[in-house]
């Protein structure tokens, strides 16, 4: 699934970081890459979960845009990030992220 979406984007013309853990993906967190948007799936593999990250993320980038994915997981316990429900289409992922990046835009004017 990670590597559809990140294929997904990059056809859309964005360029993209990839993580396959969630450890992996706080290595790049703290190794100062930079991002404009995190995406992740709630479920990964290993001990931190995508939530997990998404929290990590925003003590650090306190306004960076998140977006969760997610097949299975109750809306209550994300309710504060956007989600987007699996299956989706290349469509839904490319409107969340383009008013995602946009809403950022207009945030930082």
């Amino acid at each position: 699934m990670r590597e559809v979406t990140a294929e997904q984007l990059r056809e859309q013309g964005y360029r993209v970081l990839e993580a396959d853990s969630g450890a992996a993906a706080l290595r790049l967190l703290h190794a100062g890459a930079r991002f404009d948007l995190l995406i992740t799936d709630v479920a990964l593999p290993g001990t931190i979960n995508g939530r997990q990250i998404a929290e990590a993320v925003r003590q650090r980038y306190p306004s960076m845009p998140v977006i969760l994915v997610t097949g299975y997981a109750p809306g209550d316990a994300l309710s504060d990030m956007e989600v987007i429900r699996k299956p989706f289409s290349p469509e839904v992922l490319a409107d969340r992220v383009r008013a995602k990046l946009e809403q950022l835009r207009t945030d930082a004017d």
